[in-house]
């Protein structure tokens, strides 16, 4: 059996919605089948502090996951900042799953993407 391919979630946010990004990120790492990596993406024109802007429990968490990376750009490219990013890093057989910043997702939310993606060819 081969390995499957890396799973790579990312999802940008903003100073005005900080708030939700540790909750989001907790429905994303509870899933039955995990991303290889969460990629944050962020604007420091909204955090010139960078990490030191936000929220002491959101920083916790980040530094409590290997799987969570953060990704600092300086022109504010509003949402597309989390497709810029990924692509760099990805490798030809990663897949690229793109989440927001105002929804939990549910336990089983990754595995089914990707059932859904092995399903319907690639």
């Amino acid at each position: 059996m081969r390995k499957r391919e890396r799973i790579l979630v990312t999802m940008t946010s903003w100073h005005k919605r900080i708030g939700n990004v540790e909750a989001v990120v907790k429905t994303l790492l509870n899933q039955t089948l995990p991303a290889d990596k969460i990629i944050l993406n962020f604007c420091i024109q909204d955090f010139p502090n960078l990490e030191e802007d936000f929220p002491e429990s959101l920083r916790s968490l980040i530094e409590q996951h290997h799987q969570i990376e953060t990704y600092w750009y300086i022109e504010n490219y509003k949402a597309w900042k989390k497709h810029l990013h990924v692509i760099e890093i990805a490798g030809d057989d990663d897949l690229i799953l793109s989440t927001d910043d105002d929804h939990l997702y549910p336990s089983d939310f990754i595995e089914k993407m990707y059932v859904s993606y092995c399903y319907y060819g690639k």
